[in-house]
């Protein structure tokens, strides 16, 4: 083997190239229908006030499916929407283009810089996208994506299973401006979330969900770390309340979420949210160890009058644990109202491993629309 074919894939940084990796790039009909569903309710008044409602959806993959559907589902809210759709493969580009419905829908040769060039979008959703990568390259990618979002705009990024009943992702705004958007029913004030949606009668336990937290969670699930405490929460006050359970799971779920809330956990939405089978909560927690990779939103200012932010460019190990590997800990950087700049993307993705992401199963068919059966 020569010393060449034994190099990692570097990432595309020039001018003219694009940013990322290319994708397997597998989907299916509806797979991305809970996150949809989520996003239309949570950026409605963002999209609706949008002078360019501009939407990116990055890594569409070997099937334009999910991204016409995404244009279908947000031209209920806005019908003069544009919507984007992104792939690093310029053969996947070609083979999309009979979907196309221009001025509305087109697609492009992208990755992480979102072109065009010059436009900025009100919207990016990034789905099954980051979880090829290593947790080292999320901060780059992050902060690239955010620093090209219209002012109180926000990035949708996460990870599904290959029929889309499992699902976790994060509603990141753009740093330095209060978000557009909020989702209805919440408390306090906007920034970043942490969604988790499920089909609840084949959920089991909502630890479950676990395998599908998005990259910069998932290698934090141990004991220690604020999603490992909010997995076993939520898993003892889904055992308790069991009862509801022979009245629904969607009942069962709801009682869950309440009691989470009673805790002190700061739970978003409502009922009306809450019986869709999805969990959202602002993230990290407060009080808890928690951080993001970059800085999202307005500061959070604390009561001595500092803001708590994250410096990407000093992770630290904290040790492996069977099954899990080395994991990276993004240290808490406390500064006076200092914001964190944005990082480049090709110091953290020119490391990114081989490509291999999780866009769905290329056996499966169309998922029927949602039903009582897959809330």
């Amino acid at each position: 083997m020569t010393n060449s074919s034994r190099r990692e894939p570097r990432l595309a940084a020039g001018r003219a190239r694009a940013l990322g990796m290319p994708t397997r790039g597998t989907t299916a009909p509806n797979r991305l229908r809970r996150i949809d569903r989520w996003t239309l309710d949570a950026a409605a008044a963002l999209l609706r006030g949008a002078a360019d409602p501009l939407v990116v959806d990055l890594g569409f993959g070997a099937s334009p499916v999910t991204t016409v559907e995404l244009y279908e589902r947000l031209r209920t809210v806005r019908p003069g929407v544009r919507v984007v759709g992104l792939e690093l493969d310029q053969d996947r580009v070609t083979r999309a283009a009979p979907a196309a419905r221009p001025p509305g829908l087109r697609f492009t040769r992208g990755g992480f810089e979102l072109p065009p060039p010059g436009e900025r979008p009100v919207l990016v959703r990034a789905l099954n996208v980051l979880r090829q990568y290593p947790e080292a390259a999320v901060p780059g990618a992050w902060a690239t994506m955010l620093a090209r979002l219209a002012p109180g705009g926000m990035l949708v990024e996460g990870t599904c299973d290959e029929t889309g009943r499992r699902a976790c992702w994060f509603g990141l705004p753009a740093p330095g401006a209060a978000p557009a958007w909020l989702p209805s029913g919440a408390r306090g004030p906007a920034g970043p979330t942490l969604t988790l949606s499920a089909h609840l009668a084949s959920l089991a336990r909502p630890s479950e969900l676990a395998e599908r937290l998005p990259k910069a969670l998932i290698e934090h699930n141990v004991p220690g770390h604020d999603v490992h405490r909010l997995f076993t929460a939520f898993d003892r006050a889904w055992e308790r309340a069991a009862p509801r359970a022979v009245f629904s799971p969607r009942q069962r779920w709801i009682a869950a979420v309440a009691d989470l809330r009673a805790q002190g956990w700061p739970v978003r939405g409502d009922r009306r949210r809450w019986r869709l089978g999805e969990l959202t909560i602002d993230w990290p927690p407060a009080g808890g160890s928690g951080v993001l990779p970059v800085r999202c939103g307005t500061p959070q200012r604390r009561s001595d009058g500092t803001s708590r932010i994250v410096d990407p460019s000093v992770p630290r190990s904290v040790g492996g644990t069977a099954g899990h590997g080395d994991l990276v800990e993004h240290r808490e950087v406390v500064r006076a109202g200092l914001p964190l700049t944005g990082h480049g993307i090709g110091a953290h993705l020119d490391r990114a491993g081989r490509a291999g992401d999780d866009r769905g199963d290329p056996g499966l068919g169309g998922q029927p629309a949602d039903r009582d059966v897959q809330q």
